[in-house]
């Protein structure tokens, strides 16, 4: 189904979480959650960059949630899966369907470099027009390359900027490994529901093994892996459930190698990193506020890294008495 009117209580997950929630603790998404509440009170195009599986849907969903329209629907056209004729005929019911007569309250168009020249001419030219009703707020969604079709002339400047009131980039896994536990906690919970298994026990040396992989498939993959593991009904993670390229360093799971000199670099990191940070606290005198604002993350960013370290303040102190 290419076009999905869903109520709102279906559109997002149901959890005892707050619902601004998008899981993750990287100083990145605490920042876009921020942002997040505030753009939702307006009604301000949004359009969401971010790589396929990153959870654009997912944010054009919580938008909707905490806007002033959320009790109207949010509507989904998927702009790749139609025909141009398609997408003009849902566009002009929507355009001429007054507020509170069945309009959707937010019309989320994924994918807009999909779209072809007429349908953004035809869309251009409603948002523009005086005898149009429109009412939805639009939220659009793109890869990064968006801008390079605008350059080109491959999509209109003039709607891209029209959609463009508020750009919000959505960081790829890769760049936020610090979010693969919660996100992964998250994400076995949420299935676990729907499927009605047992609870999963994850290891934090498959949890060190998971943050080693580049994720092209971004949450999407890692959703994947856990949708996997519950219908297994494995208490672990199973060797062959890691994605190809895991460095597994649990001596009870298979050993899929990186090349020499990516170990050696992303070790070399670790101690680096590891450094900074005992010394931001042995400095600060393991007061974690100043030592986070010395090293320029948040405070939740820092206690996370702490506990990943195994840090303690005798260690701190011990390494400032040599």
């Amino acid at each position: 189904m290419t076009i999905e009117t869903i109520p709102v209580a279906v559109a997002v997950e149901s959890t005892d979480r707050p619902p601004s929630f998008v899981p993750g603790r990287s100083e990145p998404i605490e920042a876009l959650n921020t942002m997040l509440a505030g753009l939702a009170q307006t009604n301000i195009p949004v359009l969401i960059v971010g790589e396929s599986g990153a959870g654009k849907d997912v944010y054009a969903q919580r938008l909707h949630q905490l806007s002033l329209r959320s009790s109207d629907s949010f509507e989904k056209i998927a702009c790749a899966s139609m025909e141009e004729n398609q997408i003009r005929e849902r566009l002009h019911a929507i355009a001429h369907t007054p507020a509170g007569a069945g309009a959707p309250g937010t019309l989320f168009l994924d994918g807009i470099h999909e779209l072809g020249p007429g349908s953004q001419r035809y869309l251009l030219a409603l948002i523009d027009s005086p005898n149009s009703a429109w009412n939805s707020r639009i939220v659009s969604s793109a890869p990064p390359g968006i801008e390079r079709d605008v350059e080109a002339g491959r999509f209109r400047s003039e709607l891209y900027f029209r959609l463009k009131g508020a750009r919000v980039h959505l960081p790829p896994l890769r760049e936020r490994k610090e979010d693969i536990p919660v996100l992964l906690e998250y994400l076995l919970a949420k299935h676990e529901r729907e499927q009605n298994r047992p609870g999963l026990s994850v290891s934090q040396a498959e949890l060190d093994a998971l943050a080693l992989y580049d994720w092209p498939g971004n949450v999407r993959e890692l959703e994947n892996l856990a949708k996997k593991m519950i219908a297994v009904g494995s208490t672990r993670i199973d060797p062959k459930d890691f994605p190809r390229g895991v460095l597994c360093r649990d001596s009870a799971l298979e050993h899929v190698p990186l090349s020499p000199l990516k170990v050696a670099a992303r070790k070399a990191l670790r101690r680096t990193e590891r450094e900074l940070i005992l010394d931001a606290l042995t400095r600060t005198h393991w007061n974690r506020k100043k030592a986070a604002q010395e090293l320029q993350i948040s405070y939740k960013s820092l206690l996370y890294k702490i506990k990943q370290i195994g840090a303690e303040p005798e260690e701190s102190l011990r390494m400032e008495r040599s």
